[in-house]
């Protein structure tokens, strides 16, 4: 079972109760949330450090922030997978989803039309039904799993 913590990630082993501390690559260790997928891959969302996708197979970090990606926040308060293998994130500045496969992001903001900027932290769900709901400090924010950023590579001027 993985625990984030203000103080970085631990491994607990159930049947023991013996836990291991998982030194991360970054100064903030603190852990606002944490989604483990399918593929074993850990996604840990940090409080002023972005995102760490830690794979749990090779041990190894892949650490995306402000400064080297399209990420919108350092602050990652919730992670959400929309169940064909990308990742959303809440932060203070409006939703991202993470394309793993690729390693490219896309932001979600207000400009956008997207109804609040602002997220609480740990306040989001996955519904059985397809939705992906997300508690703001403007109320409830609900997405279908489907959704997708629109494309304007197709598009030709006249």
């Amino acid at each position: 079972m993985w625990i984030g913590t203000a103080t970085g990630l631990y491994l607990l082993e159930k049947a023991t109760g013996k836990y291991t501390y998982i030194r991360m690559p970054v100064e903030s260790y603190y852990i606002y949330s944490l989604c483990q997928t399918s593929d074993g891959m850990l996604y840990i969302g940090t409080n002023n450090a972005g995102l760490l996708v830690y794979d749990t197979v090779k041990n190894t970090f892949r650490h995306y922030h402000r400064d080297n990606c399209a990420l919108i926040s350092n602050n990652i308060y919730t992670l959400l997978s929309d169940g064909k293998g990308n990742i959303f994130l809440s932060t203070e500045h409006g939703l991202s989803t993470f394309y793993p496969a690729e390693e490219t992001f896309h932001n979600w903001t207000k400009e956008q039309g997207l109804l609040a900027a602002s997220f609480n932290p740990n306040a989001a769900i996955h519904s059985r039904d397809g939705y992906m709901i997300f508690g703001s400090n403007e109320g409830v924010i609900v997405l279908p799993d489907s959704i997708q950023p629109v494309s304007y590579t197709h598009l030709r001027a006249h």
